[in-house]
């Protein structure tokens, strides 16, 4: 919409109504922006009928409205670790949508940043010049491969993809501050019952303590007061005791965000007919999501903690020139952080982004608690049974019980046999890697669930793909 519009009527003649529906028809915030600062009148009246003005506009705004609960939640999470308390739970997933409750300005600046990032995101997945791992520890497919397979000259080929990973990284920031409440619950216990000597042994530097890459600061009483939380029993099998008593656990501490998930949050934004696997498709992206998301990241302070090595490069053009912030909780690490960013996507090919604790947290307790740390030493001393060959079939990460609880209760599936296997070209090197899930959702490894049988490791299973 140009501003000439405008000018054979006058302005400051406009109803209310009839300005803010000129607001409306903008394309993008930008023109919003230019016709607040025409003038005093339009700008008042910007003011004044802002939310409404912002979610007409957002509406058409890819993603959007994920974009605005993920801020939300994440909002939530910071106001409570501001005050030094463990953030609420999240019962009721929608309430946080702008269909419940229109943005704010302050909101929608948050919005901004944070569909920056995930545009920053998306240009390292397919120009990244650094090296990263995946969840198992081996080399990721490069970059190169995945822009070479992809259809970005296809524009409606293109949306799709764009519809299907950005509503993948939204949700798992969403994911990130609606589970953080479990995940840091030994915290805020350890916290109230003055542990000390546990609340020390959890703290960055925790990988100081490395030998063979495992923590080894966490002691038998610690791992003892870790267990009764049941994410930290991610190690065993769902048909044993400690299993199915976690199963049930997890109804309340999954349930609510897996339910939305799978009923609701697949339904964003999508342009695409729904498929008979349309549940399973948005949960394999979010899971391929994972994967992508969690590599981008490095330590500002260039510590090798929260999962993240310390010999990562960092983003150079995030710490010269113009740059922005963001404040994310990332999932599986569950700490409020602010993620620097260059103001140029194009400047993210040759480093990682920078994160830290939030400013306003930076001092606390908070900023030391290394949850993939703790996780790491668990799988060290896990409780649970273990491939013969763990090289070639390791354990699924311990973040992966939200995908187990989600498919096997809403959907009665389970991974499928050799979902997890681990060798030089193995499904989840190309597939995985290569983000075959946003280009054709009908991969799945997934099949029907088997009560009593670990089925990403039984012989017997069959791969269901759409």
């Amino acid at each position: 919409m140009s501003n000439k519009i405008l000018a054979t009527v006058s302005i400051s003649s406009l109803p209310v109504e009839v300005a803010v529906s000129i607001f409306e028809q903008c394309d993008e915030f930008q023109e919003v922006v230019a016709l607040a600062s025409t003038c005093k009148g339009l700008h008042s009246v910007w003011r004044l009928s802002s939310s409404s003005i912002i979610w007409k506009v957002g509406r058409g705004i890819r993603c959007f409205d994920l974009a605005l609960i993920a801020v939300r939640a994440t909002a939530i999470v910071l106001k409570a670790s501001q005050a030094g308390l463990p953030s609420p739970p999240f019962a009721s997933m929608h309430t946080l949508s702008g269909v419940v409750q229109k943005p704010t300005i302050a909101e929608l600046k948050e919005v901004l940043n944070m569909q920056h990032l995930v545009r920053c995101i998306e240009h390292m997945y397919f120009f990244s010049e650094v090296e990263c791992d995946t969840l198992f520890g081996g080399p990721m497919i490069p970059s190169s491969s995945r822009l070479e397979s992809s259809d970005r000259e296809d524009e409606e080929k293109n949306e799709r993809f764009r519809i299907r990973f950005y509503t993948a990284i939204y949700q798992l920031f969403f994911a990130g501050a609606a589970l953080s409440r479990p995940y840091m619950a030994p915290f805020w216990e350890a916290k109230e019952k003055s542990r000390t000597s546990f609340f020390g042994r959890c703290r960055v530097p925790v990988y100081n303590h490395l030998g063979n890459g495992v923590s080894a600061s966490l002691t038998t009483d610690d791992r003892g007061f870790l267990r009764p939380f049941p994410v930290y029993n991610h190690d065993v099998e769902d048909y044993t005791t400690i299993g199915k008593w976690r199963e049930k656990e997890y109804e309340n501490i999954f349930g609510p965000f897996a339910s939305w998930l799978v009923k609701e949050g697949s339904a964003f934004q999508d342009p695409m007919p729904r498929s008979r696997h349309h549940e399973t498709e948005s949960l394999m992206c979010l899971l391929v999501g994972y994967e992508h998301l969690i590599c981008k990241f490095t330590n500002l302070n260039g510590i090798h903690a929260f999962g993240r090595y310390a010999d990562s490069r960092i983003c150079p053009a995030a710490l010269e020139g113009k740059t922005r912030t963001a404040t994310i909780i990332v999932f599986g690490v569950f700490r409020v952080e602010e993620v620097i960013m260059p103001s140029n996507i194009e400047g993210t090919k040759d480093g990682l982004l920078p994160v830290s604790i939030h400013p306003t947290l930076k001092g606390t307790d908070q900023e030391a608690f290394d949850i993939p740390s703790i996780m790491e030493h668990l799988d060290y001393h896990s409780q649970g049974s273990a491939p013969d060959d763990f090289h070639e079939h390791p354990n699924p990460p311990a973040m992966f019980q939200l995908w187990f609880f989600a498919l096997r209760r809403y959907l009665d599936l389970g991974f499928s046999h050799n979902a997890f296997w681990q060798w030089s070209e193995c499904m989840w090197w190309q597939d995985v890697g290569g983000g075959t899930v946003f280009h054709d959702p009908s991969w799945a490894p997934v099949q029907p669930y088997k009560a009593g049988k670990v089925s990403w490791r039984d012989e017997d299973s069959d791969l269901e793909s759409g």
